[in-house]
C-alpha cells in the first residue's frame, strides 16, 4: 500500500484500538471523527434508546469540521462500531459530506457480538461516495483481536 490514513469514530475506546493497531501497522495518518453534540456523552443505557430513535429517523449528527484533505491518500480506512446491524451515525455524517473520487476505501469496525453487523458493509458502500470499496472486517473484542486484526492486514498488503 501507498499513503494511506485511517478515519474513525469510536464511543468507547474499542474502534479507537482498532484504528491505531492498523495506524501502527501500516505508518498511517490517522484522522479521528468526533460529534459536536454532547448527548453521544450520556450513560450507555439511554444513549441506546435515544440513538436508535434518531437513526431510524435518519437524523445523522453534526461533526466537528477539522480539516481533512485526502488528495494525498491512495488508500482510507474508515472505522466504525457497528450500532443496530449498521455504521454509527457519526460514521454516516462524515461519509454523506465526503466524496472519495479516486480512492481505495476500506471500512472497518468493532462490534458486541458477529450476529449484529447486519447490513454494515452494504450501508458503508451505499454512503461512500465514488469510492473504490474494498471489503473490510468487522471483528468482536477478544483476547485475539490483535492477531486477527494482523492477519487480516497482513492479507490486504
Amino acid at each position: 500500500m501507498e499513503k494511506v490514513l485511517v478515519i474513525y469514530y469510536s464511543k468507547d475506546g474499542h474502534t479507537e484500538k482498532f484504528a491505531e493497531k492498523i495506524r501502527g501497522m501500516l505508518k498511517a495518518d490517522i484522522h479521528k471523527i468526533e460529534v459536536e453534540d454532547s448527548l453521544f456523552n450520556m450513560p450507555h443505557e439511554d444513549f441506546e434508546n435515544w440513538a436508535q430513535k434518531q437513526a431510524q429517523k435518519q437524523e445523522w449528527p453534526k461533526i466537528k469540521d477539522k480539516p481533512l484533505n485526502l488528495a494525498p491518500y491512495d488508500t482510507i480506512f474508515v472505522g466504525s462500531p457497528v450500532w443496530w446491524y449498521s455504521i454509527s451515525m457519526p460514521i454516516v455524517s462524515f461519509l454523506l459530506k465526503t466524496d472519495f473520487q479516486g480512492k481505495t476505501v476500506i471500512p472497518f469496525g468493532t462490534v458486541g457480538g458477529e450476529q449484529w453487523i447486519g447490513k454494515f458493509f452494504e450501508n458503508f458502500e451505499e454512503y461512500a461516495k465514488n469510492a473504490k470499496v474494498v471489503r473490510g472486517a468487522v471483528y468482536e473484542e477478544s483476547p485475539l483481536i490483535d492477531k486477527k486484526i494482523t492477519d487480516w492486514i497482513s492479507g490486504l498488503e
